[in-house]
C-alpha cells in the first residue's frame, strides 16, 4: 500500500512540480517582453482577470469527474471487473464532451459580466481574454476523462507526463505569440495577453494527443484484461450517467474550493476598495496583481504537490473503505504524513525567501515581497484543505466535506469586507487563514470520531521529526539569510538568484539531516557493507 502511495506520489509530484516551475519561469521572460514594470502588471492583471474564471469554469466542468471516474474504476477493478470500468471511460467521455461544450458557451455569454466586475481599467480587453479562452473549456474536459481513467488504475505515469506536455505546448506557443506580437507586429499588451490565453487550447491539444496514442500503445494490455474479466454490470447507459454525475457534484464543489476564493477576491476587492475610498482603477488594478495575482503563482506550487499526494491516495483509501480500519487508518497516516513532510519546509523557506523570490520572478517590488508572506500561510491552510477533503471523499463523505466547505466559504465571505476594509491587500488572504482553517480543523476531528481512528498520533513520531525538522531549519534560514543580506543587492536578479540558491541549500541540507537521516543512514551502511 505505501509502495503504491510513493510511485503515485512521484509520478503526481514530478508533474505538479515541473509544470509548476515551467509556469513560473516562463513569466521572467514574457514580462520582460511587456517592457516596463508597469506594463507587466497591467499585462498580469490582465491574464489573471481572465483566467481566474477560467480556471472556476475548468474545475466545475472537469475537476470533480477525474475523482468520481477514479473512484468508481478503482472499486470496479478491485472488484475484477474491467469490462465495467471501460465502460465507465467510455459513457464519461461523452459526457464530458457535453460539458465541456457548455462551460465554453457559459464562459462566453457572462464573460462582459465578469470583466466588468474586476479589479481592471480596461472592461473591454478583459472581455476579449476571457473569450479567447473558451475553445480550451471544450477540449479539456476530455482530456480529464482519460487522467481520471489512468489514476483509477493506479498507472499515474501518463495521467502525469500529459501535464507536462500540456504545460509545455502551452508555454512555448504563449512566449512564441507574445514575441510576435510585441516585438516583431509592435501589437499592444492587451493583444499578447489575448493570444497567451488561447495557448491554453494548443496545449490541451497536445495533452490530448498523447494520450490517445498511450492508449493505443497499451491496447495488448487492456485486451488481456478484459479477457479475465467478470462479465460486465448489467447497468445501463443512463444509470452510469447518474452514478458519475453524483459521485462527482461534491468533487466539483470541493474541487473548485480554492478557485473559488480566488473569484472571490478578485470579484469583490475592487468594490470593497471603491467603498473605502483613497484608489483609483488603475491603483486596485495593481494592487490585485501585487497581493493576489503574482503571490498565486508561486503558492500554486506548494498547493499542488499537497494536492499529489491526495490525488494519489484517493483510490488507496477508495479500495480500503471501511474494510479494515487498521488499514485505512495506516493509509491516511501516511498520505497527512507525505503531505506535511513536503508542504512545511516548502512554505517556511519560500515565506523567509518571499523578497527575492518575488524578485526574481516580477521584479523589485517589497511590498509584493510582504504580500507574498500572507499568501504563503493561505497556501499552507489551502494545502491542509484539500488534503483532508480528498480524503473525506475518498470514504464516500461526500455530505459531511460539502458541510464543511458550505461553512467555510461562509465564513470567508462574511470576513471578506472588514478584512479588505482595513487590511487592504493583505485581508483577503487573512479571511481565508481563517475560515478554511476552522473548516479543516472540523473535519479532521470528525473523521477521527466517526472512524475511530487517530492517523496524525499513528504517525507522530514521523511528525515531530517533520516539525522539528522544520522548525530547525527555518531559524538556520533565518539567521543565514539575516547574515548575508548585507552582501547581496536584492534588487539585482543575478544576486537575488545567488543569495536564494544558498539559502535554499542550505534549508534542503538542514532539513535533510533531522528528517531522512536514519534513511540515509541506513543505505550508507548497505553501500559500506558491499
Amino acid at each position: 500500500m505505501k509502495r503504491k502511495l510513493v510511485i503515485g506520489t512521484f509520478w503526481l509530484s514530478f508533474a505538479n512540480l515541473f509544470s509548476k516551475i515551467l509556469g513560473i519561469i516562463y513569466i521572467i521572460p514574457w514580462l520582460a517582453m511587456m517592457g516596463s514594470q508597469q506594463n507587466g502588471l497591467e499585462a498580469q492583471a490582465l491574464y489573471n482577470v481572465a483566467y481566474v474564471p477560467y480556471a472556476l469554469f475548468l474545475t466545475l466542468g472537469t475537476a470533480g469527474f477525474p475523482s468520481a471516474i477514479a473512484k468508481q474504476v478503482a472499486e470496479y477493478n478491485g472488484k475484477n471487473n474491467f469490462r465495467t470500468s471501460l465502460k465507465v471511460l467510455k459513457v464519461s467521455g461523452l459526457l464530458m464532451t457535453v460539458t465541456g461544450i457548455i462551460s465554453a458557451i457559459m464562459m462566453y455569454i457572462l464573460a462582459p459580466t465578469l470583466a466588468k466586475n474586476s479589479p481592471i481599467s480596461n472592461i473591454e480587453d478583459a472581455i476579449l481574454c476571457i473569450r479567447s479562452l473558451c475553445p480550451s473549456l471544450a477540449i479539456i474536459p476530455i482530456l480529464s476523462v482519460f487522467r481520471g481513467f489512468f489514476q483509477g488504475n493506479n498507472d499515474l505515469k501518463p495521467f502525469s507526463l500529459s501535464q507536462v506536455l500540456e504545460q509545455l505546448g502551452r508555454i512555448i506557443f504563449i512566449l512564441g505569440f507574445t514575441f510576435f506580437i510585441l516585438q516583431i507586429n509592435h501589437g499592444n499588451i492587451a493583444q499578447a495577453v489575448k493570444l497567451s490565453t488561447f495557448a491554453s487550447f494548443i496545449g490541451g491539444m497536445l495533452a490530448l494527443l498523447y494520450l490517445i496514442i498511450y492508449v493505443y500503445k497499451r491496447r495488448l494490455i487492456y485486451q488481456e484484461k478484459l479477457r479475465s474479466s467478470l462479465p460486465e454490470l448489467p447497468i445501463s447507459t443512463k444509470q452510469l450517467i447518474g452514478s458519475i454525475v453524483m459521485e462527482s457534484i461534491p468533487f466539483v464543489i470541493i474541487g473548485s474550493a480554492i478557485t473559488l476564493t480566488q473569484l472571490i477576491d478578485q470579484l469583490m476587492l475592487k468594490e470593497i476598495l471603491i467603498l473605502k475610498g483613497g484608489f483609483t482603477l488603475k491603483g486596485i488594478e495593481f494592487l490585485f496583481s501585487q497581493s493576489s495575482a503574482n503571490p498565486n503563482k508561486l503558492t500554486a506550487l506548494i498547493i499542488a504537490l499537497s494536492a499529489s499526494v491526495g490525488g494519489a491516495s484517493l483510490p488507496l483509501i477508495a479500495e480500503i473503505g471501511n474494510r479494515n480500519q487498521e488499514e485505512l487508518e495506516r493509509a491516511i497516516a501516511d498520505s497527512l504524513r507525505m503531505t506535511l513532510m513536503m508542504l512545511l519546509p516548502m512554505s517556511i523557506g519560500l515565506m523567509i525567501l518571499s523578497q527575492p523570490a518575488y524578485r526574481l520572478i516580477f521584479g523589485p517590488d517589497k511590498q509584493g515581497g510582504n504580500y507574498l508572506v500572507i499568501a504563503v500561510l493561505a497556501a499552507i491552510i489551502f494545502s491542509l484543505f484539500t488534503a483532508m477533503f480528498t480524503i473525506i471523499q475518498s470514504l464516500g463523505e461526500h455530505r459531511m466535506a460539502l458541510i464543511y466547505f458550505g461553512f467555510g466559504l461562509i465564513t470567508k465571505i462574511i470576513l471578506q469586507l472588514p478584512c479588505i476594509y482595513f487590511l487592504e491587500g493583505y485581508g483577503a488572504n487573512i479571511a481565508s487563514v481563517i475560515s478554511f482553517g476552522l473548516v479543516t480543523v472540523l473535519a479532521y476531528k470528525r473523521l477521527t470520531t466517526k472512524y475511530k481512528i487517530m492517523p496524525l498520533y499513528y504517525v507522530r513520531s514521523n511528525i515531530t521529526r517533520v516539525l522539528i525538522g522544520s522548525f530547525v531549519m527555518g531559524i538556520i534560514c533565518f539567521i543565514f539569510a539575516q547574515s548575508l543580506k548585507q552582501f547581496f543587492n536584492i534588487d539585482s536578479w543575478l544576486s537575488s538568484l545567488l543569495y536564494s540558491s544558498i539559502i535554499a541549500s542550505v534549508g534542503v541540507f538542514v532539513y535533510g539531516i533531522i528528517v531522512f537521516r536514519k534513511t540515509a543512514k541506513k543505505y550508507y551502511l548497505a553501500f559500506k557493507s558491499r
